[in-house]
């Protein structure tokens, strides 16, 4: 985001006021959704908060710095498989051919449908490549980990500690970036891109992510990311910024296929360990 504004700004905007609405939505739940955390929770949800609010964010917008978008793009296509590694090995998670059939037929649509053209490897963006890759894997972990929790306890509890945490880590790294910038003179334009990462990129994001494991595997959700290059590109035709053409729609077809063979290939591995 090319807002002029320090990446610590942001990353603490982004968990401040998603922290404030997690803990208001957390107020309203009835108080049998408010379970007291054993000292593995604590753990947990700490390793979530270190990994899934602050860690993840620093390295991605770090790394943005000093790669492309396009090399990020690319290199957060590791997300789902960084999930799938950890999940067989942490969580036991039965992983099928049909649905590493199906991991792979939806890499390739959304690699297919990426502009890979001006993907490259040089020396001038290898930290920041390096970065993105660590974002991708602390990302993947805390995924895992939050599997654990979600299920247990309601998803807002969960991102209110998380949220927490990260605000109680990042403040101090935050801190000068915070005190030295000029509020008055931001832009209203960059505020509406700020008020759209905090609503879509974190409320809502942190929501779906507490709350998926809880009736699907981390690796299906995982998978969910191949969806979103396609998402936006059908975003950016709605709004007339784009063409509908074959490839688009074959690569679409490609992703939905690959995410509905992996269900298929879970659900099958699922009804087999019942029998």
């Amino acid at each position: 985001m090319q807002s002029g504004l320090d990446a610590f700004v942001i990353i603490w905007l982004r968990l401040f006021v998603a922290g404030i609405f997690f803990t208001a939505m957390s107020a309203t739940l009835p108080k049998e959704k408010h379970i007291n955390f054993n000292k593995r929770d604590i753990l947990i949800l700490f390793l979530c908060g270190l990994f899934g609010s602050v860690l993840n964010q620093i390295f991605f917008y770090y790394g943005l710095k000093i790669t492309q978008p396009i090399n990020a793009s690319i290199f957060n296509l590791l997300n789902p498989i960084t999930i799938i590694v950890l999940s067989y090995f942490l969580l036991k998670e039965s992983i099928t051919k049909i649905t590493l059939g199906g991991f792979a037929i939806a890499l390739l649509g959304c690699a297919f449908l990426l502009d890979t053209g001006s993907f490259s490897l040089s020396g001038s963006t290898f930290w920041g490549d390096i970065f993105v890759v660590i974002n991708a894997i602390f990302f993947g972990t805390y995924v895992v980990l939050v599997s654990k929790l979600s299920g247990r306890f309601h998803p807002f509890v969960i991102s209110k500690w998380m949220l927490i945490i990260g605000i109680i880590l990042t403040t101090p790294l935050s801190w000068g970036a915070l005190s030295t910038t000029h509020w008055t003179l931001i832009e209203p334009n960059v505020w509406t891109a700020i008020a759209f990462i905090i609503i879509f990129n974190t409320i809502i994001a942190y929501w779906i992510t507490n709350y998926l494991p809880s009736i699907t595997s981390p690796y299906i959700m995982g998978m969910y990311v191949y969806a979103q290059p396609f998402a936006t590109s059908l975003f950016a035709i709605a709004l007339g910024q784009d063409e509908l053409n074959a490839k688009k729609v074959f690569c679409g077809l490609m992703i939905i296929l690959g995410i509905y063979l992996a269900q298929y290939g879970r659900k099958r591995a699922s009804k087999t360990l019942i029998d």
